[in-house]
This record gives C-alpha cells, structure tokens and sequence, in this order.
C-alpha cells in the first residue's frame, strides 16, 4: 500500500496526469499545486525521467527500455527517457554505507580504510566507488 501511495504522489508530483489518464481524472490538474506553481514550465519528458528516477531502479530500467523504442513514444519523451541510460545520479554516502553495513554486518569502517564519496560509475542498479580495504593480517 505504501509504494502505491508512493507512485501516486510521484505522479502528481510530477504532474504526469497529461499522459492520458482517464477525462474523469482531469480535475486532478487543478487541486495539485505541483501543476500550478512548478511544472507547467519543464517538458513533459523531463518530468517523466525524474518520476522514473526517484521511483527507484526499477522504473528506471522501464524508463531505459522505453528509449529503445522510437515506435512506441514521441520523440520528446524518447530524448529525455535516453537520459537514463548514462545519467543517472549516484546514491547518497549514508545510503551507500546502510547498504555496505547491512550486506557484510559490519560497520564499514571495519571493512574499508577509505571509500571515495565520488563514484567511478553510476547506472540504475550498480554504483562503483574505489575503496581501500584494511590489511589483512599475515598469519
């Protein structure tokens, strides 16, 4: 129920009423302060790449495939969708040492001697960052 709730407020959000929702929706466009004071200005296939990325990795995949296909989508849209394919932001540090702690069960401070904040790469599921592990004591 929640990531519904989540994909409907990334939705007013980001005003994505405008692709064809049903006509009995359309009153939505008036109550959603989103549409009246910040989105009228950004096109269309720029506000449905930033939905597709703060939707998570997922979306953002479907937002890569989409761009493929030149037969399904206005060209507006596919430029922006191709956005997706090499320009996607990088994850937070805090998000990056949640999931470092979460996956070893350690701290990452007890794993790496130092990880660079800048990644080396970004895509939508994978984030590389160089890091120095500790020495391994000889036995």
């Amino acid at each position: 129920m929640i990531n519904l709730c989540r994909l409907v407020y990334l939705c007013l959000r980001y005003s994505l009423e405008e692709f064809r929702l049903k006509h009995r929706y359309r009153y939505l466009l008036w109550i959603n302060p989103y549409y009246i004071f910040y989105n009228r200005f950004i096109p269309r296939g720029k506000r449905l790449a930033l939905a597709l990325q703060k939707a998570g990795p997922l979306f953002i995949k479907f937002g890569q495939i989409l761009s493929t296909r030149r037969d399904l989508l206005p060209e507006d849209i596919i430029i922006a969708l191709t956005s997706l394919q090499d320009q996607v932001p990088p994850a937070p540090k805090n998000c990056i040492q949640k999931i470092i702690q979460e996956e070893c069960t350690k701290h990452h401070s007890q794993i790496f001697q130092s990880i660079d904040e800048q990644p080396l790469a970004s895509a939508s599921i994978a984030q590389v960052h160089a890091a120095t592990l500790h020495m391994a004591r000889r036995l």
